[in-house]
């Protein structure tokens, strides 16, 4: 019984430590600038770009580079287009050496994040090298890092970009 009682303690010891560092992190990471960018192809073969927004990191960017959206109130459809504006700006994809375009399909909001879906416009059948330059927010936020996640060819790799290093390349 009192093997019982020790690995009792053991474990509600183990899960309050768990909770607590759980809580310690989730209030870490909620201060940092970070924007995601997901790029993958669909099970029809198409290649898409999934983009995910801190929600008052890209309102402060956009009243800063469009100065007609206001503090007050937005229209969605003319922040979108802004969005995209934006990136076409900021963003830059090559495929095995061809520059890469997008097609907006899709926008989700909640009271933290703006979520996009871009159709990417490419016809490369396989990807040999994808290049990724992006200073999405990096002048303008400071520490902001901006994540990008490539899930093709069966392999799903993330790379980290900042002031520091706005552009990568990844080789199959």
């Amino acid at each position: 019984m009192r093997f019982l009682n020790t690995r009792f303690y053991s474990l509600i010891t183990l899960l309050t430590i768990a909770c607590l560092s759980s809580i310690g992190t989730k209030t870490y990471a909620h201060n940092l600038k970070v924007a995601y960018f997901d790029i993958g192809q669909s099970t029809f073969g198409d290649y898409y770009l999934k983009v995910s927004f801190d929600r008052q990191d890209i309102v402060d960017i956009l009243q800063k580079e469009f100065r007609h959206l206001v503090k007050d109130g937005y229209d969605v459809n003319e922040m979108n287009d802004c969005v995209i504006e934006y990136l076409y700006k900021h963003l830059e994809l090559t495929f095995n050496q061809q520059q890469t375009g997008w097609i907006f399909i899709d926008f989700e909001a909640n009271k933290d994040y703006f979520k996009y879906l871009f159709y990417l416009k490419t016809k490369v059948p396989k990807v040999k090298e994808i290049q990724v330059k992006n200073d999405c927010f990096i002048q303008d936020l400071d520490k902001h890092r901006n994540l990008i996640r490539i899930d093709l060819n069966g392999r799903d790799r993330l790379f980290q970009l900042s002031r520091k290093r706005k552009k990568t390349t990844v080789s199959y």
